[in-house]
């Protein structure tokens, strides 16, 4: 859960120095499936400030829910 809260953390701070003003979060399967799915979007909306919805797997079937930010959109992102 660290880890997932940590990575939304970084896109979230990598939409804003991009001037995104409307962010969009989903979560699937594994979100969906584990024991602590609602607690972890739980914490996300109120740590982060977004709040994802749980997708069907149709649904992400028919999105594309890759991350937008990489490397290559802000400073200081060695991990990307």
């Amino acid at each position: 859960m660290k880890r997932g809260l940590e990575t939304l953390a970084e896109y979230s701070a990598c939409a804003e120095t991009q001037g995104v003003d409307k962010l969009i979060a989903v979560a699937t399967s594994a979100v969906r499936e584990a024991g602590n799915g609602e607690d972890f979007l739980e914490r996300v909306g109120r740590t982060i400030g977004f709040w994802p919805k749980a997708i069907s797997g149709e649904e992400r079937r028919g999105s594309s829910t890759r991350p937008r930010c990489t490397a290559s959109t802000w400073k200081g992102a060695a991990r990307w």
